[in-house]
């Protein structure tokens, strides 16, 4: 995560905290909370994570940011991608990538912009008992 918030952060000012908007909980919350002190002392650039809730998310997004109250940087699925640079609330973001695979890189581009770094990808897995089912 130092590595992510590093590239988002190169040309933040240390003199105003670069604020991280998520929906974690539990130890995920605290994992983020963990990278981004490390960070802050590592770099000298302060970052205040924010928890909101999962299911406020999208529309605090989309009330706060056109307002100038929204976050330096959010950590959120790419499902919500299209609908927000639609609105005018994302600026894509450069950087270089390596070792990501194709479907993650293609998760958060839209018309060839790409608005953030993928954070994890999940496989899908069809199990089945090939006694009881001839093909998958």
């Amino acid at each position: 995560m130092t590595g992510l918030l590093g590239l988002c952060l190169a040309s933040a000012l240390a003199a105003e905290p670069v604020s991280v908007w998520h929906a974690y909980r539990g130890e995920e919350a605290a994992a983020l909370e963990a990278a981004a002190a490390r960070f802050s002392a590592e770099q000298g650039i302060a970052v205040e994570t924010t928890a909101v809730p999962y299911g406020a998310f999208d529309t605090k997004v989309e009330t706060a940011i056109p307002r100038g109250n929204g976050p330096d940087l959010l950590v959120a699925a790419h499902g919500s991608l299209g609908k927000w640079v639609g609105l005018g609330l994302l600026e894509g973001v450069k950087g270089p990538l390596s070792g990501q695979p194709a479907v993650a890189m293609e998760a958060v581009q839209l018309d060839g912009v790409r608005y953030g770094w993928p954070l994890a990808f999940k496989t899908l897995l069809l199990l089945y008992n090939p006694d009881l089912v001839a093909e998958a």
